[in-house]
């Protein structure tokens, strides 16, 4: 009986677990229904495929990104055919090559095949045969690299090729043909345009060794440093538009400035002086609500004990750090809660490697830039990447998250940090470029980067000077590219309506391009005045300054809607139309307004300074002029903070320097207001000289609750707003 029951269970558990055998066999064989996802068919077509974009070394070999091995060549697309150069092939195949620039003549060894390129047609030699073929498309030499048509190679070595998007190619065994439905796999195609357009990383020490040290485009030759600079930076720039001053903030109802090495408030009446970390030297300062944020240099700075909030902690830790000593030379940025108005405390504080270069404020966002020489990066045996510190956490970044530009002039590193004002718990967002040139333009979330290049003719003859546009998005890592015909000269951001205004210069003419935001041409406009140096873009105009400062272009921008096949909405376009020339006769500075402007310069009849205004509408004409000193003086601006509304709303400020003293006007701040009828009214002067004195240069203003805050090198000083300018206070 007890051997029954044993085999009953033994019979009831063999039904049980063949049951579950087969609802298992049955669940299995539905999975072997559900197709595939696009990411495994992704991986699955590319297996042993090689993917190459046009103007990046990047290229995906069975599926895995690398860099060419020349860095200074990219692939091209030449009267619709495509072009790689020959050490194209060294990285993607590992095949030997060999190009004679003179002979025009380049060699390429693969698969038990040598191949022989000349100019027309190529001698395929392979297991002891012989035979000469002809192209389809000639060969190309540029700056002594051969590039090679991809056709000619697939026809030798038995490949084939899917072309995408104009600039994107595939290349795959004729076996293993990779080809894509354009229209249904869009999506796909365009994330792996993405994996070979992006920045390229420079992922190891070695990558930098041979960015650094390779004889090419990118950073000049050997180790010599090259930078290209364009006609913008070599000719004396005329001042055109507005610019914060930088030492002095406004907070409510107080006046913070950095003078001495130290922070003075005041209140209208007297001054506070607040003690800096030792060490430090304060070059701007900023305000947002009740913060300040002081930037400046550090030589082995001190930083204070702070209390700090870490977000990335737990929910309400918070940590008091030891003081800490910033070793070396460092750029540093100090955070200050205002709470109490007359002694701001340093809540945070953040330092790293380089020097500032630029900042711009974008809404709640500080955006710094930082520039290093990477030569400065090595100790004698290695490479070390660059440092800073955050949350007095000290952090050095990771090879692989340095990226470069291709075509880039310069050894230096460029490290963008971006600050939440709102939120000082959150850390500093950064991203480091490699060799990035000196022309930048920062955006809020994206960084434009300029450089110059030429298209040679065969012969080796520069025939066109070209620019080229590289944009990163900070947040998603997009990357933009475009060529401009042309040298530029000056790249601002439209902020009425997104996008760039980019002023170019070709065989002396001047040519204004409006760009979107993703840095494709919207429109190009000819320009009337040849040799512009310089603009600015202010309410939905254009200003270009020539480099004999006798004339002052006037653009206006307007936003048109053009309808797009296949598309529901239709695209906004950003056009320029030329308005009208300024005669500047002799302006040097100039500040355009909505519908006028201000210039500063000298009269060319009678050598003295003077203020001039126009009318800007349908025409510019010269309303008025007031002469400022005597003959030999020179001027330059000063802007001011905080300009009162109506009477000072075209405040401007002026230093004149003046070969003889006795006369009546003489150094010091000259405060201009305008009149209904467009006439400068000179209202007052405010200078920071001792008696007998005449060498001190103010060169920041502030105007709060009728009072002038003036800053020079050394003194600080308060005047009333009344005839006589009264001194209020001068702090020394």
């Amino acid at each position: 009986m007890k051997n029954k029951i044993i085999l009953n269970i033994v019979l009831v558990y063999f039904i049980v677990v063949s049951i579950v055998l087969i609802l298992q066999l049955y669940s299995g064989s539905e999975d072997k229904d559900i197709p595939v996802t696009e990411t495994v068919r992704l991986v699955d077509k590319l297996d042993n495929a090689v993917v190459v974009c046009t103007d990046s070394p990047v290229m995906l070999v069975n599926k895995r990104q690398v860099l060419c091995k020349n860095y200074s060549v990219t692939p091209i697309k030449h009267m619709d055919s495509f072009y790689v150069p020959l050490s194209f092939f060294e990285t993607a195949y590992n095949a030997a090559v060999e190009e004679d620039f003179d002979k025009k003549q380049a060699t390429l060894r693969m698969d038990n095949t040598a191949v022989v390129f000349n100019a027309v047609d190529a001698k395929v030699i392979s297991n002891s045969t012989e035979k000469d073929i002809s192209l389809d498309a000639p060969v190309i030499y540029r700056n002594t690299y051969a590039y090679i048509p991809v056709s000619a190679f697939c026809k030798i070595f038995n490949k084939e090729a899917f072309e995408y998007d104009n600039k994107m190619l595939i290349i795959s065994s004729a076996s293993e043909k990779v080809d894509f439905d354009p229209a249904a796999e869009a999506d796909m195609l365009a994330d792996i345009e993405q994996q070979v357009s992006n920045l390229p990383l420079v992922m190891s020490e070695n990558n930098l060794r041979a960015l650094i040290g390779a004889k090419s485009a990118i950073f000049g030759i050997g180790d010599e440093q090259s930078v290209t600079q364009t006609s913008a930076a070599k000719a004396e720039k005329m001042v055109i538009g507005s610019s914060q001053s930088d030492k002095i903030a406004i907070s409510g109802e107080y006046v913070y400035a950095v003078c001495n090495g130290k922070l003075l408030v005041s209140d209208g009446s007297t001054v506070t002086e607040v003690q800096l970390p030792q060490n430090f030297t304060p070059e701007t300062i900023t305000a947002y609500d009740s913060k300040l944020f002081i930037a400046g240099m550090g030589n082995n700075a001190i930083l204070p004990v702070t209390e700090m909030t870490f977000g990335t902690e737990e929910e309400g830790e918070s940590r008091t750090q030891s003081a800490v000593t910033a070793r070396g030379e460092k750029f540093c940025l100090l955070c200050c809660d205002t709470e109490d108005k007359l002694a701001p405390k340093i809540v945070r504080w953040f330092y790293a490697d380089g020097k500032m270069s630029q900042k711009q404020l974008f809404e709640n966002s500080l955006c710094i830039e930082l520039r290093k020489n990477v030569s400065e990066l090595y100790d004698g045996e290695t490479y070390k990447t660059p440092e800073y510190c955050d949350f007095n956490k000290k952090t050095s970044y990771k090879f692989d998250e340095i990226k470069y530009l291709p075509q880039m002039l310069d050894r230096t590193y460029t490290a963008v940090y971006r600050f939440d004002m709102a939120d000082l718990s959150k850390s500093a967002d950064a991203d480091v470029f490699l060799g990035v040139g000196e022309d930048i333009t920062l955006g809020q979330n994206s960084v434009v980067f300029s450089a110059q290049t030429s298209l040679p003719s065969e012969n080796g003859v520069v025939t066109n000077k070209l620019t080229e546009l590289y944009k990163i998005n900070l947040s998603s890592g997009a990357f933009s590219h475009d060529t401009l015909d042309g040298t530029l000269i000056s790249l601002n951001r439209i902020k009425d309506y997104g996008g760039y205004t980019a002023l170019a210069e070709k065989n002396g003419k001047s040519i204004l391009y409006t760009l979107n935001d993703s840095l494709k041409t919207d429109n190009r406009l000819d320009l009337s005045v040849e040799g512009l140096v310089n603009a600015s873009c202010e309410s939905g105009n254009v200003y270009l300054a020539d480099a004999s400062k006798n004339n002052l272009v006037i653009a206006s921008l307007s936003q048109v809607y053009e309808e797009e096949e296949n598309s529901e909405e239709p695209r906004t376009v950003i056009t320029a139309q030329e308005k009208g020339v300024i005669a500047l006769d002799g302006v040097e500075y100039i500040r355009p307004y909505e519908t006028s402007a201000v210039g500063l310069g000298k009269n060319r009849e009678l050598d003295n300074a003077e203020i001039s205004m126009w009318a800007l509408k349908d025409s510019a004409v010269r309303t008025a002029a007031d002469s400022i000193g005597a003959a030999g003086s020179s001027i330059s601006p000063v802007e001011t903070k905080n300009i009162a509304d109506g009477e000072m709303v075209f405040d401007l400020s002026l230093f004149v320097a003046e070969n003889d003293v006795s006369e009546e006007k003489y150094n010091g701040l000259y405060i201009y207001s305008t009149s209904e009828n467009n006439t400068p009214v000179f209202k007052g002067r405010i200078t920071h000289n001792d008696e007998g004195s005449v060498d001190i240069k103010i060169t920041d203003a502030a105007y709060l609750n009728g009072r002038y805050f003036t800053l020079s090198d050394s003194r600080f000083a308060v005047n009333a707003d009344d005839a006589d300018m009264t001194s209020v206070y001068m702090y020394k």
